[in-house]
Order: structure tokens, then C-alpha cells, then sequence
């Protein structure tokens, strides 16, 4: 089992070294994977231009999120809670416009399922650079994903498993990365 599975598979860690496992078999990011990132000793890739990420949400317990990042590097995860899609907008574009030249995003993408198609359509008409992403469309590999979302998912797992990458120290991060799960379809994906 050692030889097949590896002795940090949680298979070896069960049944051969008769050890709880780390994380359940079923999740896309082990919670070890996420927190090894937190705080990494990397070169930040300079070269790569600066992206903002933002899930919007509307009242009650759920919160809106930013995450801002440069190539390889998680800066900070900003969290917006009780706030109409409006103040939202009004919260994005003030951090917009009060960062340098130099730290302004190339890009802010926005999943538009649901509330977030709004805000992009808000943000679009003051001339700030956001695109619509639509999580539930198809992958662009269509063999092994349902659809974006689960796609983009193992892209994150992919990208932590290189460990050339950094997150911030944020405990709340951490258990959102770790708490996706996935399962197959009869076709395999």
C-alpha cells in the first residue's frame, strides 16, 4: 500500500499506519494543502498583472468577498457584509480609485450568476475593468469537469500543489478552500 498509494496518501495513513486520515477523501482542497500556502516564502511574480476576484453576496449570513492577487501571490481577502449591491459597487470602486497606478487591477472578475450580474453591469458603466465569469458554463475541459466551477476548483487545488504560491493568514480562507467536496457523475466527470 506504501509503494502504491504513497505514505502521505490517506489510504497508507489508515490502513498501514493506522492514523486518522487528514482530510476527507472527497474534498477538492485538503486543508494541509491551503494552510502550507499561508504566508510561503515565494518571489512574488511582479511580471504578472494584478487581478481581482469578487463573489458578491446580499445580506444575511453570507458575506461579499475580493480577493486581489498578483501572479502567484494572494495579497488580502476583503469581506463585505450587509451591504445592497449598490454600497457594494461603491466599496469596490472606492478601493479602485484610491489605489496607485501601480496597483490597480487589470482586471476585476465577478461571478455574474445570481446577484453579481448587476454589479458588473454597475461597475461596467463606471469604466472600471470587470468581466462576468459564469461558474455554471461549460469547462474548457469538457472530459473531466461538469461545468466551470468544478473546473476552476481543481485549478486552485492544482495551483496550491505547485507550492510556489502564497495566501494570507486568514483562518476563514482556509476553511472555504478546504470545505468543497466533489463526487462523480456516471459519465465520469
Amino acid at each position: 500500500m506504501l509503494d502504491q498509494y504513497g505514505e502521505d496518501s490517506t489510504v497508507a495513513k489508515v490502513e498501514v499506519l493506522g492514523e486518522f486520515p487528514n482530510e476527507d477523501d472527497d474534498c477538492v482542497i485538503p486543508i494541509e494543502l491551503a494552510r502550507a500556502a499561508v504566508n510561503r516564502d515565494v518571489s512574488l511574480t511582479a511580471s504578472e498583472p494584478i487581478i481581482w476576484g469578487l463573489d458578491v453576496s446580499r445580506f444575511g449570513r453570507d458575506r461579499s468577498a475580493l480577493c486581489i492577487r498578483q501572479g502567484n501571490t494572494v495579497f488580502e481577502i476583503k469581506t463585505f457584509k450587509g451591504m445592497d449591491l449598490m454600497q457594494l459597487c461603491g466599496a469596490v470602486k472606492n478601493l479602485y480609485d484610491s489605489a496607485t497606478t501601480m496597483h490597480k487591477p487589470s482586471e476585476i472578475l465577478i461571478d455574474v450568476i445570481g446577484l453579481g450580474a448587476g454589479v458588473v453591469d454597475r461597475l461596467s458603466e463606471q469604466d472600471l475593468p470587470v468581466r462576468g465569469i459564469n461558474v455554471a458554463e461549460s469547462p474548457s475541459s469538457r472530459k473531466n469537469y461538469l461545468n466551470l466551477r468544478a473546473e476552476l476548483w481543481w485549478a486552485m487545488r492544482d495551483w496550491l500543489t505547485a507550492r510556489d504560491c502564497r495566501l494570507p493568514e486568514d483562518d476563514e480562507l482556509i476553511a472555504e478552500l478546504a470545505s468543497p467536496q466533489y463526487t462523480y457523475t456516471s459519465t465520469g466527470k
